[in-house]
């Protein structure tokens, strides 16, 4: 969904720029080798994994399946994807935009094994994707994604999910 008409530009609209809470989904990609799929956001150009904000009547997995359509074009279903963890410490997942808005994220976050290369969806939200090594990550990376991976890093070491 674009973002005008959008929950949050409808909030946006009554609240202006100050903090607000954005519940939100975080989607790692990972092929058979371990390798994860990210993007270099448009706004920004930073890297990090596809993911976005919970819609008003949309549960988080409708969330999770609607982000990978539309940011990558691929479609999934609820089986493909595994919880891992929620990152809400408000000092890592405060994020100020470009236009000066605030939100404290609070992201789900799910992981799904991809082997095919990926590509821009409708709303190209990319101008790249690449693979990439959980120790070799690309600069520069979302600040809070650096962090949600290192909550992926100890999933993968402990099978639990992580809460932060």
């Amino acid at each position: 969904m674009s973002y005008i008409g959008s929950y949050m530009w409808k909030l946006r609209q009554a609240l202006g720029s100050q903090p607000i809470l954005m519940p939100g989904v975080g989607l790692i990609l990972v092929n058979n080798e371990g390798l994860l799929h990210l993007g270099k956001r448009a706004h920004g150009g930073e890297w990090s994994y596809m993911g976005g904000s919970v819609e008003i009547g949309a549960s988080i997995m409708d969330t999770v399946i609607a982000e990978m359509e539309e940011e990558t074009g691929v479609r999934t279903v609820p089986e493909d994807w595994t919880f891992i963890g929620i990152h809400s410490d408000p000092a890592e997942t405060t994020y100020t935009y470009p236009n000066g808005d605030v939100v404290q994220i609070i992201n789900h976050m799910f992981v799904k094994t991809h082997n095919e290369p990926l590509q821009n969806g409708e709303d190209e939200e990319h101008t790249e994707f690449g693979l990439f090594a959980l120790n070799n990550l690309p600069t520069p990376m979302k600040p809070d994604a650096l962090i949600s991976l290192k909550l992926y890093q100890a999933f993968l070491q402990t099978g639990k999910v992580q809460v932060k």
